[in-house]
């Protein structure tokens, strides 16, 4: 068990100096004494430290074996403060307070199954925008260099057209119910049950707006009239 009242090494070694400067025996052999504690208490909490590292190890091999995903440690620290605050007194101001968000790597676990799971889904290329607001696409795929002496002027000018495509930043959001007894069963489970849970609702409503969004603050689908001469207004 650790004692929070044992002093430092730092202030242990201090005290032993002052006690050779001031040439007394009783009091450095107190503070040795005292060193040994500490030096004792410190090799006990490493190896139980170490102890519980291979454990945890251990356990998330096993864990891993049976299909059980392994967080990581940025996953894990949102799960738990997340149970934290939604089993506090106040749990709707301690999560608004929350100050960690759910990692990006929890979404690329939900649309890594997402493509692997629906065969609509999995032939689309899924990219990151980054937020960008427009994107700038070659209609002309093939585009060929010309060859010649290493200094010669440059002659080919490469022709190929190209065009911008607004990127809407639209938001698709699901709410996941949680009950209290469900924050006490630990991170693994929680990031199991959020990514299901995602996984259905991102799964449908993408679905959706792929294949039959009317372009009003979603996706214009497949079974819409797309194009240049296209006007959205009421959908």
């Amino acid at each position: 068990m650790k004692n929070n009242d044992m002093k430092t090494r730092d202030q242990l070694r201090e005290m032993m100096q002052q006690s050779i400067r001031d040439n007394d025996t009783d009091g450095f052999y107190k503070a040795f004494d005292q060193m040994l504690d500490r030096i004792a208490q410190d090799v006990r909490e490493e190896y139980d430290q170490k102890l519980d590292e291979l454990k945890a190890e251990q356990d998330s091999q096993v864990l891993s074996s049976r299909g059980v995903r392994q967080l990581t440690s940025e996953e894990k620290k949102y799960y738990r403060k997340f149970a934290e605050a939604a089993l506090s007194k106040n749990p709707q101001q301690a999560v608004a307070n929350l100050d960690v968000v759910m990692p990006k790597t929890t979404i690329d676990a939900v649309f890594d199954e997402l493509q692997t799971a629906h065969p609509l889904l999995s032939i689309i290329n899924f990219r990151p925008s980054g937020g960008a607001a427009k994107v700038i696409i070659n209609t002309n795929g093939y585009e060929e260099a010309q060859w010649g002496e290493l200094c010669d002027d440059i002659v080919k000018e490469l022709t190929s057209g190209f065009k911008k495509i607004n990127a809407m930043l639209l938001k698709l959001s699901a709410f996941i119910p949680v009950c209290k007894a469900m924050l006490e069963l630990g991170p693994e489970w929680l990031d199991n049950y959020v990514r299901q849970v995602l996984y259905e609702a991102l799964s449908n409503g993408l679905e959706a707006g792929i294949v039959d969004g009317n372009g009003n603050d979603q996706p214009i689908g497949m079974t819409r009239q797309g194009g240049a001469g296209v006007t959205v207004t009421d959908g």
